[in-house]
């Protein structure tokens, strides 16, 4: 039984937790570009008053970070 489990445990796929973070990270950045991008053609295009359209998306972007992903952050473990 003991070989059984050494044979399972050698052939099970498996990523480390520093390569999961680090996905993540590329993932939600290239998000927020993408969503940077895509409010900013729009804001160009659409808004007579662009740089108070900036500044707004600007204060709430950083009041929507301190209050959701500080949380979420916080109760997530450290990567050993």
């Amino acid at each position: 039984m003991k070989q059984m489990t050494t044979l399972i445990e050698k052939l099970k796929p498996g990523i480390p937790r520093r390569h999961l973070l680090m996905g993540a990270a590329i993932f939600w950045t290239m998000a927020g570009i993408m969503l940077f991008v895509r409010g900013a053609v729009y804001v160009m295009k659409f808004s007579n008053f662009k740089g108070v359209h900036f500044l707004l998306a600007l204060l709430f972007g950083i009041a929507f970070f301190w209050a959701l992903f500080t949380r979420i952050s916080s109760n997530t473990p450290f990567v050993e």
